[in-house]
């Protein structure tokens, strides 16, 4: 046996696929909690509902009097409506001036007029039937990849050279 042989079908055993559902919820909670700005070097956190930050030990029990946990309930009710229905789910990412009138509307959850915010990025997260049966890219394999591509993005980048201060007003929807 060669050394990559035995290490492969290491991984192979340890990594447990994710389910249709768990997939599709783990990768929007990845886009919207895994770039939180924290003043610190990295500039940034993975959100304590990120499955991966969950799998690494740290358990987060949700707290009703938490605006977070709140915000991620309500997201994860409108994500399993739009798996039931099998829409999918779109996530832009947007960045809206520093300014006390775009805070107040954003605060209201009141679309500001076009032109008033940058969009970073536009997620589509659709699941299809699995066309390849003998895949090597398992589901914990593609949250691995888009965990990846979230960390050398342009919006890690800046959290990064700021230390978690700008952008400000960092807007999911």
């Amino acid at each position: 046996m060669k050394p990559d042989q035995g290490l492969s079908q290491d991984m192979e055993e340890e990594e447990e696929e994710l389910d249709p559902w768990e997939l599709f919820l783990e990768l929007g909670m990845l886009i919207i909690e895994s770039r939180m700005p924290e003043f610190s070097a990295k500039g940034r956190v993975e959100g304590p509902h990120c499955l991966l930050v969950t799998s690494r030990g740290t358990n987060h029990e949700c707290d009703k009097g938490n605006k977070q946990c709140n915000m991620v309930s309500e997201l994860r009710d409108q994500m399993l409506m739009l798996w039931k229905n099998g829409i999918p789910m779109c996530i832009e990412v947007l960045v809206y001036p520093d300014c006390q009138h775009v805070a107040k509307l954003y605060e209201a959850q009141l679309s500001p007029a076009e032109g008033t915010c940058v969009m970073l990025e536009e997620w589509t997260i659709q699941v299809s039937p699995k066309r390849m049966l003998d895949s090597h890219c398992g589901s914990r394999s593609l949250v691995q990849a888009t965990r990846s591509h979230l960390h050398f993005s342009q919006l890690s980048a800046w959290l990064n050279v700021s230390r978690g201060t700008q952008p400000a007003n960092v807007v999911y929807r």
